[in-house]
């Protein structure tokens, strides 16, 4: 599920803490447009660096990877 389209899960994230581009791009090690490649969407990113962004947001390693709504899917099909 890498490959679903992540990049507002990661704006949104970004927003909510107040974080920039500029800030998100230095704390991961890439440039910003890298960042603002990924959150239109035109740029994939790899499992770790995924890992990375969401422990910099402080979020749970499954939060952008679409893991919280597998679950959630599961859980309605088994109500």
């Amino acid at each position: 599920m890498r490959d679903a389209p992540v990049g507002h899960l990661i704006r949104n994230a970004r927003q909510k803490t107040g974080m920039t581009q500029t800030a998100l791009a230095s704390a991961l090690g890439v440039s910003v447009s890298y960042i603002n490649l990924v959150e239109r969407d035109r740029r994939r990113l790899s499992g770790g660096k995924l890992a990375d962004i969401a422990s910099i947001l402080g979020l749970e390693s499954g939060a952008l990877d679409g893991e919280a709504e597998r679950r959630l899917v599961l859980d309605l099909e088994e109500l």
